[in-house]
């Protein structure tokens, strides 16, 4: 059966994300407890990629297959903030919103004299 170009192009993904995430096939056999040449397979698409395969990778792998797969998608990808900076941020957001909101508010009270000025 031929794989589909989304599966070819899925586990280039996947095997991009091993190696940015510095893993060797060695190092994943050992941190998934499989077999070298098994992890080689799967991700050359020898052997199906299933569910227990993907949640047995480790996290950071998991990390860099969800953003290469977003960027190769063209979503946005944002960096979390640092618990630190992350209320600060959040406060900032939630105040603009409101800023923006009584803006609006004071155009629409404002808007009768607007009109009758023009």
């Amino acid at each position: 059966m031929e794989r589909s170009r989304r599966v070819d192009q899925a586990l280039a993904l996947m095997r991009q994300a091993v190696l940015d995430a510095g893993w060797t096939f060695e190092a994943l056999g050992v941190a998934m407890e499989k077999d070298r040449a098994y992890i080689h397979r799967v991700l050359n698409g020898e052997k199906p990629c299933t569910l227990a395969f993907m949640t047995a990778l480790p996290l950071d792998v998991k990390k860099q297959f969800a953003r290469l797969t977003a960027e190769h998608y063209h979503f946005i990808v944002v960096q979390p903030s640092h618990p630190e900076h992350a209320a600060a941020a959040f406060a900032a957001g939630l105040f603009g919103l409101m800023r923006l909101q009584m803006v609006k508010a004071d155009l629409r009270e404002r808007e009768p004299e607007m009109k009758t000025v023009a």
